[in-house]
C-alpha cells in the first residue's frame, strides 16, 4: 500500500494526470488480486460452508449430490480455472474471457483476440450459425436441418438437434422427465449445455440417487464413486480403485485431485511438483538438493562431484566410452545411437500408466506390461496402505502390477462428480 501511495502522489511523474489515474487503478486491481489469492477461499465447484468462502458474484448452495459448493450467481459464468465468476454475454454482445466476460449460449464462443478488431462479440462456433438468438447446427448437403427446442420438426428433413428432445406434434419438445433449462439451471450447472435438463430440483438431494463417494486409492465400482478429476481404474492386486486423472495428483487426505505443476511453475505444496525429485520452495517447483533439472517434469541425481560420469534419463544423450561418459541411469535402458532408449523387450511407460502410481518413477516397462493385470495370476493379498510417501521402495519390473496405495498433501474437498456423474447416468439410461 505504501508503494501505491508513493506512486499516486508523485509530483515528478512524466505522465499526465489521466495516466497516473490509470496506473493507480491498475496497481490497485493487481494488489487486490494478489491479496485474494492468499485468502482461504474456495473456487467454483469446490466445497464451502458460507458465501464468504466463495469468489465474488458466487453463492454457497447445496447442489444435488455435491453437498454445499460454490456456484456463480444467475447471469454469471465461471472462468476456465474456476477462480472467478464473470458476466454472461449473449450472442452479439461484447465478450472478453481475460476480463471475465463469457459467452452464455450453447455452442457459442468468444473469438480469439484480433488487434484489428478490438471489440470481440459472442458468435456461434464452427458448423453452427445464429438464428433467433441461438446457435443452430448447419444443414447437411441433402437439405436436412436441425431445429431447436420449440421449433417445427418432422423427423425427416427437420430433425430436433438437442439431446433429450422428441418431435411431438411437429414441435421439438423435451422428453418425458425433462424440462427446458432456466437461467438458474445454467448458473448452477454451466457445463451442461443441453436445452433440456432432467426435471429435478438441483437444490434438492431427495430427487437424485447419490452413489457413495470414496477417496483416492479406495475401491470403487464406477467413476460415479470417485471425486472430481478422478476415474475408477484397475491397478494390479488393488482391484478397481479411484485414481486421479493424468495431470493431477491426490492431496494428503486423498479427497481431492490437484493440478500437477511443472519445474519452475507455481505451487503451494511439494505434492504439486512433478517427478518425485522436486520440492516446492517459495511457491515455485524446483529440483531437490543434489538433483539437477532435465526438462519441465524431471530431475536427475547430480553425481558429477564424486563420479567420473553423469547420469542420463530416457531420451537424453548418452556416451559409454572415453571421457565425459553419460550413463543411462535406469537398468531397463541402454545407450542406442547416442540416446538412452528402452532395452529390447521394454517400451516407454505411458502417462496413463504412470498416473496409476504417480510416486513410483518408471520410464520403461515390459512390452506386455499391463498395470491392470495382477502379476501373480490373480492371487492377490490385500494391499497395505502406506503411511507416508517419503520412502517409496524401488520395485522390480516383475512386480510393478502390485504397487501399494500412496498418500499425498494439501486439504480441500471437491465433490462435483457426484452430481455430474449421477445425472449423466440417469440421463443416458432414460435416453437409451
Amino acid at each position: 500500500m505504501v508503494l501505491v501511495c508513493c506512486l499516486s502522489n508523485s509530483t515528478s511523474s512524466p505522465y499526465p494526470t489521466d495516466s497516473i489515474t490509470y496506473d493507480w487503478n491498475t496497481i490497485v486491481v493487481f494488489i487486490l488480486k494478489v491479496f485474494i489469492e492468499f485468502l482461504d477461499t474456495a473456487n467454483i465447484d469446490e466445497g464451502c460452508e458460507s458465501v464468504g468462502e466463495c469468489p465474488a458474484d458466487a453463492r454457497c448452495v447445496t447442489r444435488g449430490c455435491d453437498g454445499k459448493i460454490c456456484v456463480c450467481n444467475t447471469g454469471f459464468l465461471p472462468s476456465e480455472d474456476k477462480t472467478t465468476c464473470g458476466q454472461a454475454a449473449d450472442l452479439g454482445e461484447q465478450c472478453n474471457p481475460e476480463a471475465n466476460v463469457f459467452c452464455l449460449r450453447p455452442n457459442s464462443r468468444c473469438p480469439p483476440f484480433n488487434p484489428f478488431v478490438p471489440q470481440r462479440e459472442c458468435e456461434c462456433e464452427d458448423e453452427y450459425f445464429e438464428s433467433s438468438g441461438r446457435c443452430r447446427k448447419d444443414p447437411t448437403s441433402d437439405g436436412t436441418s436441425f431445429p431447436l427446442l420449440g421449433e417445427a420438426c418432422d423427423n425427416s428433413k427437420k430433425i430436433c438437434s438437442g439431446l433429450f428432445q422428441d418431435c411431438v406434434s411437429n414441435v421439438c419438445t423435451c422428453k418425458d422427465g425433462y424440462r427446458a433449462a432456466t437461467e438458474d439451471d445454467i448458473s448452477l450447472e454451466p457445463s451442461n449445455t443441453f436445452e433440456c435438463r432432467l426435471d429435478i430440483d438441483l437444490m434438492n438431494n431427495t430427487q437424485v440417487s447419490c452413489p457413495p463417494i470414496v477417496k483416492i486409492y479406495e475401491e470403487c465400482d464406477s467413476e460415479e464413486n470417485c471425486i472430481l478429476n478422478a476415474a475408477c481404474k484397475a491397478r494390479g492386486c488393488d482391484g478397481n480403485i479411484c485414481i486421479c486423472n493424468v495431470g493431477t495428483i491426490s492431496n494428503v487426505n486423498n479427497d481431492q485431485c490437484l493440478q500437477v505443476s511443472t519445474i519452475g511453475g507455481s505451487c503451494n505444496d511439494t505434492i504439486m511438483c512433478p517427478g518425485g525429485r522436486t520440492v516446492c520452495v517459495n511457491s515455485i517447483c524446483e529440483c531437490q538438493q543434489g538433483y539437477i533439472q532435465v526438462d519441465d517434469t524431471r530431475c536427475k541425481e547430480d553425481i558429477s562431484n564424486f563420479k567420473d560420469y553423469t547420469w542420463s534419463l530416457l531420451g537424453e544423450d548418452c556416451k559409454e566410452t572415453g571421457d565425459n561418459q553419460k550413463v543411462c541411469q535406469e537398468k531397463e535402458q541402454e545407450c542406442k545411437d547416442g540416446t538412452c532408449q528402452c532395452k529390447d523387450g521394454y517400451r516407454p511407460a505411458t502417462d496413463e500408466e504412470n498416473s496409476l502410481s504417480p510416486f513410483v518413477n518408471i520410464e520403461c516397462v515390459e512390452n506386455d506390461y499391463d498395470p491392470s493385470v495382477s502379476a501373480n495370476g490373480g492371487s492377490c493379498p490385500k494391499p497395505e496402505v502406506s503411511s507416508t510417501m517419503q520412502s517409496i521402495p524401488s520395485i522390480e519390473m516383475s512386480s510393478t502390477a502390485h504397487i501399494p496405495p500412496e498418500t499425498s498433501m494439501i486439504e480441500q474437498t471437491s465433490i462435483l462428480p457426484r452430481l455430474t456423474n449421477s445425472i449423466s447416468h440417469l440421463i443416458l439410461n432414460h435416453y437409451i
